[in-house]
């Protein structure tokens, strides 16, 4: 005759528990909540492999489905303030506050439920091409993630050295900058009215600031 199994009680795996909760505790970091959060993806061997795989109007299709990604990421999270793309990275700012109430602050959620999502989005983005020859980005295009604390005065700085870093991957590779399409030279902002929006430009010479009427950065002279 078989022996009955032992019902864990509640309170069983709790006090079990105590001995690993220090274990990962100490590695669960938690960011401020009255500063905003950036969250930075970046796609897994996207530049290094497979980007050199793709003429120009083939890596246009995957900026653009990168760009859609970071739109359903605005539209998905409410904490969401104001997005850039370019290359194979999207840069999201968060308000801290709504983060608090939602996801604690907590590194290691807000990196794991961002990278899960990216990813999905992007592969289903993609795959609305229909073409093969994305088979096999599709099939492995996944994204890195990691999170950080921005002090409310330096939003506008952010933004302009993520600019520079669109620039800056032109000069690096010793192409005409010029010739650039506006998508490959200032990357692809994402702001919100009454709806989020998606645009090249260069904003260099502009500053973002909040609007009165609400909490989303707009660009202004």
């Amino acid at each position: 005759m078989k022996k009955s199994q032992k019902r864990i009680t509640q309170g069983d795996y709790i006090r079990e528990g105590v001995n690993f909760e220090t274990y990962i505790r100490e590695n669960d970091i938690i960011l401020r909540s009255d500063e905003y959060i950036i969250v930075h993806l970046d796609g897994v061997k996207f530049t290094s492999k497979y980007y050199k795989m793709f003429s120009k109007e083939d890596k246009k299709k995957i900026i653009e489905s990168l760009a859609k990604v970071a739109k359903k990421l605005c539209e998905k999270y409410s904490s969401a303030r104001l997005a850039y793309v370019y290359g194979d990275e999207i840069s999201i700012i968060l308000d801290g506050v709504e983060v608090q109430a939602n996801y604690h602050n907590r590194v290691q959620k807000l990196c794991s439920c961002f990278a899960s999502q990216t990813s999905t989005y992007f592969q289903q983005e993609l795959s609305k091409i229909n073409s093969t020859i994305f088979e096999e980005l599709i099939q492995n295009g996944i994204f890195a993630c990691k999170t950080y604390n921005l002090p409310k005065g330096l939003v506008d700085s952010y933004m302009k050295w993520r600019l520079n870093g669109c620039k800056k991957m032109i000069f690096d590779r010793h192409e005409e900058f010029e010739s650039k399409e506006d998508w490959e030279k200032y990357g692809i902002l994402l702001t919100k009215e009454d709806s989020w929006s998606m645009r090249s430009i260069d904003f260099s010479s502009k500053k973002f600031q909040k609007k009165p009427q609400n909490e989303f950065f707009n660009l202004s002279n």
